[in-house]
């Protein structure tokens, strides 16, 4: 009596699903990523985004001991120095410092 009631089950599922259209496009979007053949400008915008934050990581002295700088990020920390941003830093750090040291008061003054 088991293997008959299996047997109508079977049956009957596969009457049930037999009819059921197949579709290949259940979701609207591709399921594979898709790479332009010029993905260039993207990778460029991800190293600079990673050195930008190896940059402040060391400024910040949470990446220490470092010796050298990754080869990668050579040629962004070339034009970091080289360029005005560094100086703009440097000059700021500076302007801060001499307001802070001004603000103090030595002796009984």
């Amino acid at each position: 009596m088991r293997i008959l009631g299996i047997s109508i089950f079977l049956i009957l599922f596969t009457f049930a699903f037999a009819n059921e259209d197949f579709n290949s496009h259940v979701v609207d979007r591709p399921l594979i990523v898709e790479f332009f053949e010029n993905n260039e400008p993207f990778l460029k915008r991800t190293l600079h985004l990673e050195c930008t934050s190896w940059r402040f990581a060391v400024e910040a002295n949470n990446l220490s001991p470092w010796k050298i700088i990754p080869q990668e990020c050579a040629d962004y920390v070339r034009q970091y120095i080289t360029g005005g941003a560094y100086k703009m830093e440097i000059d700021r750090v500076s302007s801060e410092a001499g307001a802070f040291a001004e603000s103090m008061k030595l002796g009984d003054k």
